[in-house]
């Protein structure tokens, strides 16, 4: 896996659904999302996994910091997107609201798709 076409995705799958990107919860938030893409298992602990070494990358307080962090950026997200497109490419149901476990592995999962594509181009050219 190529780390810049993986950074690359999930640039632009949070740009498509608005998030910003230059605040900490964004970059955290990419971050989380790289760290699952590049580690399957992650995503079962997310606190151990992936909030902390975030935690320690940035020299933030706690992992609780970073996840709360994050769930601001997410709730933003939400406030600012058209509701019916965040639940659409979220799979939620009309009463549900996005998670940060639900985003990360929604983001995750669509990348692996996308990478099953890019693969298949690759055989076929």
């Amino acid at each position: 896996m190529d780390d810049t076409r993986i950074r690359l995705y999930i640039l632009k799958e949070l740009s498509k659904l608005r998030f910003s990107l230059h605040n900490k919860g964004g970059m955290y938030l990419i971050d989380a999302i790289f760290i699952c893409i590049k580690d399957e298992r992650a995503i079962e602990n997310l606190n151990q996994n992936v909030y902390s070494v975030i935690a320690d990358k940035y020299h933030a307080k706690t992992m609780l910091t970073v996840k709360a962090v994050m769930q601001h950026s997410i709730e933003t997200m939400y406030r600012n997107m058209e509701e019916a497109k965040v639940k659409k490419y979220f799979y939620l149901e009309t009463y549900e609201k996005p998670t940060l476990k639900r985003v990360i592995g929604t983001v995750v999962f669509k990348y692996g798709l996308y990478e099953q594509r890019y693969l298949k181009q690759k055989v076929d050219a």
